[in-house]
């Protein structure tokens, strides 16, 4: 009768540590679960700063024409990529042609390039602007540019000098270019706020 007791309570000890086992995986679960959820409230909070970024577009549609990839060689500057935007810009009834060229230049100031063409009796006619380029830094831009084609082609660009620092802000300047008679020709010329980073006025 003692032995039945004794096997009875042996067992009766095994089942409550078992389940007190039980609990205690339970709980380091429910622990950790709720560690990792506030890890990812913590770094959603954090892309708070990454939203501030500006969110800018050159105004060409998002898929291009044509896509030319060129290889560069380790650590070299070049050009890395070239699209190609065919657009009838003069309404003319003829496909013109917009190039935008990525110089890579192994750092933060690589930029962008454009060439805009007319297409004239099966001849394109180069009519870009002077230095029709971007000019990037890690955390400000100091010249970007942006196309519209309504209600005519027209180019914005935005650019401010460099300050002490590149980071400096300084004064911009809002130079618009327009289409007239085939001949891209600067119509307006107007002083901004000062700013560090210039993709913030368009």
């Amino acid at each position: 009768m003692i032995k039945s007791r004794n096997i009875i309570l042996f067992f009766s000890v095994l089942a409550l540590g078992g389940l007190a086992f039980i609990s205690y995986k339970l709980y380091i679960k429910q622990t950790h679960l709720s560690g990792a959820s506030e890890s990812i409230d913590y770094v959603a909070n954090t892309n708070e700063s990454v939203n501030q970024f500006v969110t800018f577009s050159d105004g060409l549609p998002r898929t291009p024409d044509a896509k030319t990839q060129y290889p560069l060689a380790d650590d070299m500057p070049g050009i890395e990529q070239k699209l190609v935007y065919y657009i009838d810009i003069n309404q003319d009834g003829q496909i013109d042609k917009i190039s935008k060229m990525f110089f890579n230049n192994r750092n933060a100031h690589s930029y962008y390039a454009y060439k805009i063409e007319l297409l004239n009796n099966n001849e394109y006619i180069d009519i870009t602007p002077k230095d029709l380029r971007t000019v990037n830094g890690a955390d400000c831009d100091i010249q970007q540019i942006q196309f519209s084609f309504e209600p005519d082609f027209n180019i914005k660009i935005i650019h401010r000098d460099l300050g002490d620092g590149w980071n400096e802000p300084t004064t911009a300047t809002q130079d618009i270019f327009k289409l007239s008679n085939n001949t891209m020709k600067l119509i307006s010329t107007q002083k901004l706020q000062s700013v560090c980073d210039v993709k913030k006025l368009f």
